[in-house]
């Protein structure tokens, strides 16, 4: 796979995601594309600080399949 089809891949289950949106489309210093998420808490007293274990498991397994070794 190439980093796009990564990316978009990423991307697509994170819109399906309970637990997270993308917050913005950005790139990093070296030009690559990237996501910044944010998770979605029901909580209004929670500020984004701390994450909250299942959402934590949500996302490690969204990108646990395309972290290179």
């Amino acid at each position: 796979m190439t980093d796009e089809e990564i990316l978009q891949e990423i991307e697509k289950r994170v819109k399906e995601s309970e637990n997270w949106n993308i917050y913005h489309h950005l790139t990093d210093k070296w030009g690559h594309p990237a996501l910044m998420l944010q998770e979605n808490c029901p909580r209004g007293d929670h500020q984004g600080v701390n994450i909250d274990i299942p959402a934590l498991k949500d996302l490690l397994d969204i990108v646990a399949p395309y972290i290179r070794q």
